[in-house]
């Protein structure tokens, strides 16, 4: 079971000046929605055989690493300042991507078995049945 700490969605938009940000101002509530989210995503993403699909560039101006090594290491955690910076790196690599649509971003920290994760996961605007 996944035990919740933390969670916040912001959102990167695709305009034709690049990516702009949508912060959240606070963090979202653990409920049974949200619960539900992080289970299926945790799930999902150990299922694969390959855990490659996904790393943090370090883009030369902050660290992504070191922002959660910072956050991790802190008496007061702020997740939704954590998650900020991390919407910041996330705008500046978007614009090197042509291909990047944007999405709403969702941010977990949630401990399993001892261990404490991080989860970013990019959930775009598609319709479908």
């Amino acid at each position: 079971m996944n035990e919740i700490i933390a969670l916040a969605i912001h959102d990167l938009e695709r305009t034709q000046q690049g990516f702009d940000i949508k912060l959240s101002k606070a963090q979202l509530p653990v409920n049974k929605t949200t619960q539900r989210v992080v289970d299926e995503l945790y799930d999902l993403y150990s299922r694969r055989a390959s855990k490659s699909h996904g790393k943090f560039a370090d883009d030369g101006v902050v660290a992504t690493p070191a922002l959660l090594k910072e956050y991790l290491d802190a008496k007061t955690q702020d997740f939704v300042d954590l998650t900020s910076k991390m919407m910041d790196t996330l705008q500046r690599q978007a614009g090197y991507r042509g291909a990047a649509t944007g999405g709403h971003v969702f941010f977990a920290h949630f401990k399993r078995e001892g261990r404490e994760f991080v989860l970013v996961a990019i959930v775009t605007d598609k319709l479908g049945a």
